[in-house]
């Protein structure tokens, strides 16, 4: 029996529309890419998919005091070989055949400027397909997705997305 999930497929949907109106972006895997020791995922495990942000946002909003509180990410992944998945508020990640994974953060690694590097582990999946198996995603390579130090919350009432670059790495055991 086949099911759909109606809001990943309109997200997806979306998502996926905006990346095709925007300027085409050539993605490559990163050769000797050097990952800090409390990022690492731990061994018996490998790269089942390589994707990078092709539109993306840090979704934050102005608190009673005075500074921006993260909501959430909206993002457009494309792999390397072309596969697409989208990240949304969850934190979450569903590639397009359905399948999904709800994350939980393991390790974060600061970066100047810009969002944290990641270790996230997987604590749900939905659906069969591609991230039936996947259990850990880094976060690597991130720029951007930063907001303003301060906000007014008499002035600032919106929320405010930060655009954001990142390489995003999908683990599973080694079979």
């Amino acid at each position: 029996m086949k099911t759909t999930n109606t809001h990943f497929n309109t997200t997806f949907s979306l998502l996926a529309c905006a990346v095709c109106l925007t300027v085409s972006q050539t993605v490559h895997a990163v050769d000797g890419l050097v990952i800090p020791e409390k990022l690492k995922v731990p061994a018996g495990n490998q790269v089942v998919l390589e994707t990078f942000v092709t539109e993306g946002v840090q979704t934050y909003k102005c608190s009673s005091a005075y500074k921006y509180e993260f909501l959430g990410p909206t993002a457009m992944l494309r792999g390397t070989a072309g596969q697409y998945v989208a990240h949304f508020f969850g934190p979450r990640f569903d590639y397009h055949d359905g399948s999904g994974v709800l994350v939980k953060l393991v390790a974060s690694n600061p970066r100047d400027n810009a969002i944290a590097e990641l270790l996230l582990k997987v604590g749900e999946h939905k659906g069969l397909g591609a991230f039936s198996k996947v259990n850990y995603v880094q976060r690597l390579q991130t720029s951007g997705g930063v907001p303003p130090t301060q906000c007014n919350p008499a002035v600032d009432k919106k929320t405010l997305p930060v655009p954001y670059f990142a390489h995003y790495r999908f683990w599973a055991p080694k079979q």
